[in-house]
């Protein structure tokens, strides 16, 4: 990306902002390093690893991290085998519990289901050596002392220390605050070459004997350690040095231990870097209100109300952009000091910004694309040194640009083509945007030029837009109107400003005929972009009026089927209940017929007719029931019915029954097979015959009948079947029939079980049982009477 780009485009600041919430130095030399990428996968990586420290921040406040200094040289000494200072061993145990607090705050993402996209593997591989991270807590505090406890021989060296310094104490204070004080010029103790004396006039330096390690400038005091204390320091001056030893001998042995473990410590502080790092890009993000940006597949720019992130955030005006597609180009108008520039800027950074994986500012759902580069030519570049005018400088630039652009490429340009003769420049500029949508660039453009209003206006590729100007507060708005040119208002603002109304009429006047009709094409457009503004809003109140309705009638559609559904269920149990209760008092009736006060059991013929009678009011009961009738009546169907599809949302005709549960029907010009409960009845086809109400007749062989001992129910239905069956075994007993046979199949085995459940209520059956095989096997049950 070019550099330099970067720099007109203000990207340093940015960065200087991010890392100012670093703490590490890592983390601040990743922001400094930090440049806007082309390649699609590491974009949607970068911006993932934001993503991941917005979340963090959101519901922990942030990672488990804290400041730390930079390990990695220290890796490198410990790769050359050397062994580390007590300090780069502190700031190495501070790596150890940073990546402990991050193993822990790995477990509690994972119990609260927490899902990361960046960092979630990351963090499952942090690796602790417990032994090691042990040894390290116990030998060094974090300013780098090498504690008591590094070693039993540390610890009893410095029991030694301290006892010989407290005895040295002793001895010297017995001195300084005694009756041998009076040989002492002051009345204190002080160190002279790692050695402890007392300062002694000259003239008794013989009284204490010892050795003389300094004097004062006027000579008139010498510093002497004392005979009494001169081996005590020298039994401590060598206890000191085997402190020393002790401690290189620690820090020798846990360095080759860190040695061992140098991979592991490596990633754990380059994963403690990386998450400073996105974290202060996140942090960054909260501060400025960005959002995260989607990654077009197409190269588009789609901004929502999007802002510079450098302007004060309580007055920066926030627009919406696009950029792509169609309109590969855009040409920007309006005036001075109107917002063009800053516009362009914005545009720009945001790009820049989401190209290097951070969120950017505009509103959620905004888009950003993936270019190979953005070069621009943007603000004053007169060069006094090269000799070139402002003309000459800017057009060296879109040099360098058309010879570096691609289709991939996007291109800003500031006030293209000023500088020169306004018509030469106007020229060239077109010529310039020509070239660039023939190679298939996206560009961005300001000017002042109406020509390149026209050019855009008149060019299917190109879109116009301006920066609104208040003509009543003769002050620009800062607001983008895409879509609509914009113009100077030099001839409004000037009779604002009480300029003469001739003299403004003569300068119109003055102005040539296609200059004329650009302007009366702006404000025709304007007020096109005005009234159209307003029948939007009108259209959008009322979309909203027709969704709600369009709610409240889905849920009353909704109710009404759930009502539906309810009474029907509420039937059926009414009518399954009115079923078993005539039931029971049928069977009730039966027992009391066979069981007369005569004892004298009642005929068959007597009993079977009782039991038809029954039978007949269960369907009268049944038939009562208003809602069943109903849901009935609108799910019978026959041929020539219309009926509405709901699969296929059309209506049809019923031309014939196909199996159990389908029908054939004409829908148009074309026959399908469609399942029954796919099909809702409309209304009775015109051509379809009156109904015929009909009396229907039982199929019931009379009693006089004799059964032939074999009842074949195969292929009935469920209904047919008991109506059957028990008129089969009704008429088995009335002729006194010892045995029989029912064939029911093995199919499903609901008839089978029916067979089954009937004879096993029956008192006249003795037994039952399936037959032979040569008799039908399962598919057949054999059935004794009493």
């Amino acid at each position: 990306m070019n550099t330099k780009v970067l720099e007109i485009l203000e990207f340093p600041k940015i960065k200087a902002a991010i890392a100012a919430f670093t703490v590490t130095e890592q983390g601040r030399s990743k922001v400094e390093r930090l440049i806007p990428q082309k390649n699609r996968q590491i974009v949607e990586a970068s911006i993932a690893q934001t993503t991941d420290a917005v979340n963090v921040l959101r519901l922990f406040g942030g990672f488990p991290i804290a400041e730390v200094a930079d390990i990695m040289p220290i890796m490198a000494r410990l790769r050359k085998h050397a062994i580390i200072s007590g300090m780069e061993l502190s700031q190495i145990l501070l790596i150890f519990r940073i990546s402990d607090n991050l193993r822990q705050f790995n477990e509690t993402l994972d119990e609260r289901a927490i899902e990361l996209l960046f960092f979630k593997e990351k963090l499952a591989e942090v690796e602790i050596d417990e032994e090691l991270y042990a040894r390290l807590k116990r030998s060094v505090d974090e300013d780098g002392n090498i504690l008591d406890r590094a070693s039993g021989e540390l610890m009893q060296i410095r029991k030694r220390i301290v006892s010989l310094q407290n005895e040295q104490k002793k001895r010297l204070d017995h001195i300084v605050h005694g009756p041998e004080a009076k040989y002492l010029s002051e009345s204190l103790v002080t160190v002279r070459n790692g050695r402890q004396v007392i300062p002694v006039k000259a003239e008794h330096k013989a009284h204490f004997g010892g050795i003389v390690h300094d004097q004062s400038a006027t000579g008139q005091t010498l510093f002497i350690e004392p005979q009494v204390v001169l081996n005590l320091n020298n039994e401590l001056q060598l206890v000191i040095h085997q402190e020393k030893e002790e401690i290189q001998k620690i820090l020798s042995e846990i360095s080759t231990e860190l040695l061992e473990n140098i991979e592991a410590i490596t990633d754990n502080a380059r994963l403690i870097y990386d998450l400073d790092f996105a974290e202060a890009k996140a942090k960054y993000a909260k501060e400025i209100n960005a959002t995260l940006p989607l990654i077009s597949t197409k190269q588009e720019i789609k901004l929502k109300l999007a802002f510079h992130p450098l302007i004060d955030l309580q007055k920066v005006v926030k627009n919406d952009f696009r950029l792509g597609g169609i309109h590969r180009q855009m040409v920007i108008t309006g005036p001075n000091t109107g917002g063009k520039t800053i516009t362009l800027k914005t545009v720009g950074l945001t790009q820049i910004m989401g190209q290097a994986g951070l969120y950017i500012p505009a509103a959620e759902e905004s888009q950003i694309a993936i270019f190979s580069d953005i070069l621009a030519d943007i603000g004053d570049e007169q060069s006094i040194e090269q000799n070139l005018s402002t003309f000459s400088s800017h057009m060296k630039n879109i040099v360098n640009i058309l010879q570096s652009s691609d289709q991939d490429s996007l291109l800003l340009f500031d006030e293209i083509g000023a500088g020169t003769d306004p018509e030469e420049g106007a020229s060239i500029a077109i010529s310039i945007l020509n070239h660039l949508k023939t190679q298939g660039c996206c560009v961005l453009a300001t000017t002042h030029y109406p020509e390149l209003k026209l050019y855009a206006y008149n060019t299917p590729e190109v879109e116009n837009a301006s920066m609104e100007f208040s003509l009543e507060s003769l002050s620009p708005t800062y607001h983008l109107l895409i879509g609509v040119p914009g113009h100077s208002n030099a001839f409004a603002i000037s009779r604002r400003l009480g300029l003469s109304e001739d003299i403004v009429k003569n300068a119109e006047q003055l102005m040539d005929n296609d200059t004329v009709g650009i302007n009366e094409m702006l404000d025709h457009l304007e007020n096109d972009r005005k009234e159209l503004a307003a029948n939007n809003e009108a259209v959008k109140e009322e979309k909203e009026r027709l969704a709600e309705l369009k709610a409240q009638l889905a849920l009353k559609n909704e109710e009404l089927a759930n009502n539906r559904e309810h009474l029907i269920q509420q039937a059926k149990k009414e009518a399954e209940s009115i079923v078993a209760q005539t039931e029971r008092e049928s069977q009730q009736i039966i027992e009391s017929l066979r069981n007369q006060k005569n004892g004298e059991p009642v005929k068959d013929n007597v009993i079977i007719e009782a039991k038809t009678q029954l039978k007949s009011l269960h369907q009268k009961n049944l038939t009562k029931n208003r809602v069943l009738k109903k849901a009935h009546a609108a799910k019978t169907l026959q041929p020539g019915d219309t009926v509405y599809l709901t699969s296929y949302e059309q209506r049809g005709v019923l031309l014939q029954k196909m199996g159990s549960n389908a029908w054939q029907v004409q829908v148009g010009s074309i026959k399908m097979t469609v399942s029954s409960d796919q099909l809702e009845k409309v209304q009775a086809a015109k051509s379809s015959p009156p109904v015929i109400k009909t009396k229907v007749k039982a199929n019931v062989k009379r009693t006089n009948e004799m059964p032939s001992g074999r009842l074949d129910l195969r292929g009935k239905r469920y209904e047919e079947a008991v109506c059957e069956l028990d008129h089969f075994i009704d008429a088995s007993l009335l002729a006194n029939y010892p045995s029989a046979i029912i064939i029911h199949g093995f199919g499903t085995g609901t008839i089978r079980n029916l067979v089954q459940d009937t004879l096993r209520n029956n008192p006249r059956v003795t037994d039952f049982y399936f037959a032979p095989a040569n008799e039908g096997g399962n598919g057949a049950t054999i059935v004794n009477f009493q």
